[in-house]
């Protein structure tokens, strides 16, 4: 009976995981945000295998317009995992502005620019569905005018910037 539990629990947190990982690099300006997302290895591999049609290693303007199209453009229903507050309150329907992908060598990076309001009090990043773990470290955020939180939810994880 033990071994059934531990394995019916085992199933539950292996289901539980993230399958993606993501370095963000936000960068605040006066009324967008701009945002360069890492991929890690694994899913960098797989992505860029399904997406670089001409083999060559690289994603041009084409591959990188239906990465667009195929992968980027549905995250919109997610608000692309970018939660801009305006004081308290969330900002709806963001709205992209650029979109790029590209390949850095090994890993895949989406950079894209979202719309926002000029009186940001925060951002944060996170995908309670939990299957893209975002990480944003000191090192990935270029400015003195927010500092970085962690966001630790019951059955999720992200980080978030707030105005110092």
């Amino acid at each position: 009976m033990k071994s059934i539990v531990f394995f019916g629990l085992l199933s539950i947190v292996a289901w539980g995981h993230p399958h993606t990982f993501i370095d963000v690099y936000p960068t605040v300006l006066e009324k967008s945000i701009k945002i360069k997302w890492v991929f890690d290895e694994m899913s960098s591999n797989m992505l860029i295998m399904d997406f670089d049609l001409n083999h060559d290693g690289k994603i041009n303007k084409k591959e990188s317009d239906l990465i667009e199209k195929e992968t980027f453009s549905y995250l919109k229903e997610f608000d692309y995992y970018t939660y801009i507050y305006s004081g308290k309150d969330k900002m709806k329907n963001i709205k992209l502005i650029s979109f790029k992908a590209a390949s850095n060598g090994v890993k895949l990076e989406y950079k894209f620019e979202l719309s926002a309001p000029k009186n940001i009090s925060k951002i944060e990043f996170y995908d309670s569905e939990l299957y893209s773990a975002f990480v944003l470290k000191d090192d990935n955020l270029k400015t003195d005018k927010y500092k970085i939180y962690e966001i630790d939810n019951d059955y999720f994880f992200g980080y978030g910037i707030r105005r110092k």
